[in-house]
């Protein structure tokens, strides 16, 4: 679970390229559509992040049925942060459809802006699941 929030994490500020300041290797601008070194923003996969946002979100609602096993609930994604499944899943499912069935262009404008928003959602209620994991686990450990 760590290795794929910080795939993510890394992924998101373009695997530290603006804080180190490196240049895009020559590769890797001519296929990435923001010159950058990132894997999400390659041609042909660059605009369809939305099925991995609705991916993270159902991820996240089997992990709320987690609770109920007694062996994985260890592991369950709280309950606490099932608003933030909603609002990912929910986008999520509004932009997907968008790629099927056209919508309104400016609703559709909305919904693409709303995915930087919902990146940062999914960032956050990660770290705020490795957060309560770990509260979790010292407070059994002290039991």
């Amino acid at each position: 679970m760590a290795i794929v929030f910080f795939f993510i994490a890394m992924e998101e500020i373009a695997w530290g390229q603006q804080f180190f300041n490196f240049a895009t290797p020559e590769n890797f601008e001519k296929i990435n559509v923001q010159g950058e070194v990132t894997l999400h923003n390659i041609e042909g996969f660059h605009g369809k992040t939305e099925f991995l946002r609705l991916a993270f979100g159902l991820a996240g609602l089997v992990g709320l049925f987690l609770n109920k096993n007694r062996v994985l609930s260890s592991i369950a994604f709280p309950h606490m942060l099932s608003s933030y499944l909603l609002v990912i899943i929910g986008v999520s499912i509004f932009d997907v459809y968008d790629d099927f069935y056209p919508i309104n262009p400016n609703i559709k404008m909305g919904v693409r802006r709303l995915a930087e928003l919902i990146e940062m959602i999914i960032g956050f209620s990660a770290l705020l699941y490795i957060l309560l994991l770990i509260r979790k686990i010292n407070f059994e450990k002290s039991i």
